[in-house]
């Protein structure tokens, strides 16, 4: 087959698979030096604020890249569990190791228990993939939250 016929066929089946409009950079991936640089409500942030009409032609992942273990902090659990309670369309937290790409949209509340799940287990992303083969993030962050109450400010 010649190079003409090679590129025309990538370019036909990137604009099945692709939206040109969308682009899968930094936007959708992040990595674990990177998410140390802002806060885990902004990261939360950044899964929940995402151009849905992208999301079709692309997938629900967002990838970290590495992992990180001391980026979560206990102050950091308190502010997430307030969105515990939220229904809104998120990205799905992503490890670059998954061979899974979510098809569904994950929701906040999921996505914030699986950053408090992270500071559980003292690294983040605690598995591969927050919306696939993983125990139940929401029940898991409510339970240690009841056995670990905020401390009162004196």
């Amino acid at each position: 087959m010649s190079c003409t016929r090679l590129v025309v066929l990538s370019v036909m089946l990137s604009s099945v698979f692709f939206n040109a409009e969308c682009s899968l950079g930094a936007e959708r991936e992040m990595s674990a030096g990177a998410m140390s640089k802002i806060t885990p409500l902004e990261f939360l942030d950044r899964l929940t604020n995402f151009d849905k009409k992208c999301v079709a032609s692309t997938s629900y992942a967002f990838t970290i890249v590495g992992s990180t273990k001391s980026w979560l902090k206990e102050s950091d659990v308190y502010k997430l569990a307030q969105r515990l309670n939220s229904d809104k369309p998120s990205l799905s937290a992503t490890s670059a190791l998954s061979s899974f790409l979510p098809t569904a949209a994950s929701t906040e509340k999921n996505e914030a228990a699986f950053l408090i799940r992270g500071f559980i287990e003292k690294q983040y992303p605690p598995s591969i993939c927050s919306t696939y083969g993983t125990p139940d993030n929401v029940r898991l962050a409510k339970e240690w939250l009841n056995e670990h109450p905020a401390k009162k400010v004196q």
